[in-house]
């Protein structure tokens, strides 16, 4: 492990709200529903490059027929730098 990085014990398991919204070709609308399984893991935290890393799961719901998308073994790793100052 690197100076500024932390394993993944370091992080917990902490349920929180958050809304998706996927477009399809045929410009259908799917977003996340509270009744539906979503779960967004941390992975990483750089301290130092002020980095996080993790991977994420969810499943939408089509805003007219209830049809289901499953969006699965999503990835992403965020500088904290550029979202905090956009």
């Amino acid at each position: 492990m690197k100076p500024g990085e932390h394993p993944d014990e370091f992080f917990s398991y902490m349920p929180v709200l958050f809304t998706a919204t996927y477009i399809d070709e045929h410009d259908n609308v799917f977003t996340t529903k509270d009744d539906l399984f979503a779960e967004i893991h941390l992975t990483k935290l750089d301290t130092i490059n002020l980095i996080v890393s993790g991977r994420f799961s969810f499943k939408l719901k089509h805003e007219k027929s209830d049809s289901i998308v499953n969006v699965s073994e999503g990835r992403f790793d965020i500088h904290l730098f550029d979202r905090w100052t956009k």
